[in-house]
């Protein structure tokens, strides 16, 4: 991060003190720290106040990079930093900050995989055994989980995805290929159940309607609606959200 103007370097999870030491300056960046005066009762309220939501973060958002994503960009954004410190009021200690708990596991059921080689040979492999842990029973001596698909059928009789002899129930995921002018560009696949059809449909109108490289198509914020609910990721600006709201 910085600190006007200086470099700050330091470490990164799965301790969260790097992070979180940023997003504390970047809070503290916000207020004229030199005029309150070094040690001033004002001054401490405010590094108080900065710390109280420093580690309301931290302590909500703290684990291993390896099995969890960790929100470092977003903590140590100076546009979050701003947010928090409009809260901080002088002479009022304040005890209402809820953190956002953003740390999510790396998923446990279905994983996805995009690859080609050399000579242009693309797969597209979409693996999964449905619910956390599928069926939580393990193959003796293997290691392997058995995965819980039947409950993707239709548990009313008489449907086309009524579970029945025989019959495979159906699924949301879609391992995809895009072609242009008969070749592969574009290799795709996801977890997520129903939001599979819905994310990967949004990465593709990011790439061909604007243009966007593949990392920034993929990470680029997506909706999801599925009956009365629109669902919107949080990075959306506030004005679309209070829009769509109306």
């Amino acid at each position: 991060g910085t600190y006007r103007g200086w470099e700050i370097v330091s470490a990164a999870p799965p301790t969260g003190g790097g992070t979180h030491l940023v997003e504390l300056l970047n809070i503290v960046e916000g207020f004229d720290v030199k005029g309150l005066g070094r040690g001033s009762a004002r001054l401490l309220h405010i590094l108080a106040e900065a710390m109280k939501m420093t580690f309301a973060d931290k302590a909500a958002n703290s684990g291993d990079p390896d099995h969890f994503r960790m929100p470092v960009a977003m903590f140590t954004d100076k546009a979050y930093a701003r947010k928090l410190g409009a809260r901080i009021r002088e002479g009022v200690a304040r005890f209402d900050y809820a953190p956002p708990s953003l740390v999510v596991p790396e998923s446990g059921s279905t994983s996805h995989l995009s690859i080609a080689d050399e000579k242009g040979n693309v797969v597209a492999l979409t693996q999964s055994i449905n619910s956390f842990f599928g069926s939580g029973i393990v193959v003796p001596g293997m290691g392997i989980l058995l995965n819980n698909h039947l409950a993707d059928f239709d548990d009313q009789p008489g449907g086309p995805n009524a579970i029945g002899p025989g019959r495979r129930p159906a699924s949301s995921i879609a391992p995809t290929v895009v072609l242009r002018n008969r070749k592969p560009v574009l290799v795709l696949g996801s977890p997520g159940a129903t939001r599979i059809v819905s994310a990967l449909a949004q990465i593709i109108i990011n790439i061909v309607d604007f243009g966007m490289g593949l990392d920034e198509a993929v990470e680029a914020p997506r909706i999801h609606c599925l009956t009365k609910t629109l669902a919107l990721e949080g990075r959306f600006p506030a004005a679309v959200v209070e829009t769509l709201r109306s």
